[in-house]
């Protein structure tokens, strides 16, 4: 039943980016998910993650930005939705530290990313006939998507959930079939024109090269081979979309002016900086650095906007989640030798680190899209690490169990 609910919530919360009046909907699953959670909670004794609470007190703390908000409903609203999607990551969490099952995660996901970009398609406006320098620049309007980025980002989220399966696949069919899924989900990020999110698909999977397979890459000629051929594809995918579509466009027009990398964005920053330096303890408020600021938006960066609106104590308290989450992965990493289990440990890390460097460009702490995974994250996490403690000897995994770990 909670596993169930986990995936109409998921379903759910991605079809909102096409679909809002499913938000009712996606409500009362929430809702639904915490009640089972506490019911378990109070039968199996569970208690609450590190993560979870220190994003509990964030939330607290970012109350005291009411005494100094120019506009204290804004606060007020936006604390609103950081205590839903707190409530969310409680119930997400928990429910996925009581077995271990992030693949419930990954494959919602999946099918949600699929069902978005069918929609996508069918409801999109196709411009092939965008003409710049005698060129065709293949380009695509999301009318319906209020939230051309977010739509991205959960495409963003497929190509992770896919690759997050990628070792566990034997047969090459299946292997080329998500290739293929990954293709797709790629072309979604290429048409919605989301520059952060394009260059977060390359860095993914650079991390994913690196982590998952540099233990090999000295020693296995097919795994050379492999990296290599992935680092060509990811090369000329860039050159293609940088001179073939409406996105390549866009990036370029970035490099070019100042609006980005230039005047503009370092000035926010500066800005950002500045009511750091102003109200160093409480900061402006939540969402209140639009209203300070001359640009009159917010700082599309989660680290810019979480200090200036929360101050000191917001800012260690939230990205002290992250620190607390890559220390235990780090742990996991030292005494977990079993391959699989290893593989998806560090496509986690390798998606922690993505979500930090994209950082730079959301604020991702706002966005329930983001929260969601870093919370079954943070379960999946937790439920291994209070098995290793558990096991005290080495011992093989028995035949057909999923979630026996052979212990260093």
């Amino acid at each position: 039943m909670a596993y169930f609910c986990e995936i109409l919530f998921i379903n759910g919360m991605i079809a909102v980016q096409a679909f809002e009046g499913l938000n009712q909907i996606n409500r009362i699953l929430g809702v639904l998910m915490l009640l089972i959670y506490i019911y378990y909670h109070q039968k199996l004794g569970l208690r609450l993650m590190a993560e979870v609470k220190l994003f509990g007190l964030f939330i607290m703390w970012a109350l005291v930005g009411l005494v100094v908000a120019v506009d204290t409903d804004l606060v007020l609203r936006t604390w609103r939705t950081l205590a839903q999607i707190w409530v969310m990551m409680i119930a997400i969490a928990g429910i996925t530290s009581i077995k271990g099952n992030i693949r419930i995660i990954f494959i919602s996901t999946i099918i949600g990313g699929i069902i978005l970009f069918i929609h996508s398609v069918f409801i999109g406006d196709f411009q092939a006939a965008t003409y710049v320098e005698d060129k065709v620049r293949i380009g695509y309007v999301f009318e319906s998507l209020a939230k051309p980025n977010a739509y991205a980002f959960m495409m963003l989220l497929a190509i992770i959930s896919v690759m997050a399966f990628w070792k566990r696949v034997r047969n090459i069919n299946l292997k080329i079939a998500m290739i293929a899924l990954c293709l797709i989900f790629f072309t979604g990020i290429v048409l919605s024109g989301s520059r952060k999110t394009f260059f977060a698909v390359f860095v993914f999977f650079l991390l994913w090269l690196w982590f998952c397979y540099k233990e090999k890459f000295l020693n296995n000629i097919f795994a050379q081979i492999f990296t290599v051929v992935t680092a060509i594809a990811l090369y000329y995918s860039f050159i293609f979309v940088l001179e073939n579509t409406f996105l390549g466009e866009r990036l370029i027009t970035v490099m070019l002016s100042d609006k980005y990398f230039g005047y503009e964005r370092n000035d926010m920053y500066l800005e950002g900086i500045d009511m750091f330096l102003k109200y160093p303890v409480t900061g402006v408020g939540l969402q209140n650095f639009a209203k300070y600021s001359k640009w009159g938006y917010y700082s599309h960066s989660d680290y810019i906007e979480v200090a200036s609106t929360t101050g000191i104590i917001g800012f260690i308290l939230y990205f002290s989640i992250y620190i607390v989450l890559l220390k235990r992965i780090n742990y996991l990493k030292r005494h977990i030798s079993d391959e699989e289990i290893r593989y998806t440990i560090n496509v986690l890390q390798v998606f922690i680190i993505t979500m930090l460097i994209l950082g730079l460009g959301r604020p991702n702490f706002l966005e329930v899209a983001s929260c969601y995974p870093l919370a079954a994250v943070i379960g999946y996490t937790f439920y291994l690490e209070q098995r290793v403690k558990s096991i005290q000897f080495k011992r093989k995994p028995h035949a057909g169990s999923r979630h026996n770990l052979e212990c260093k």
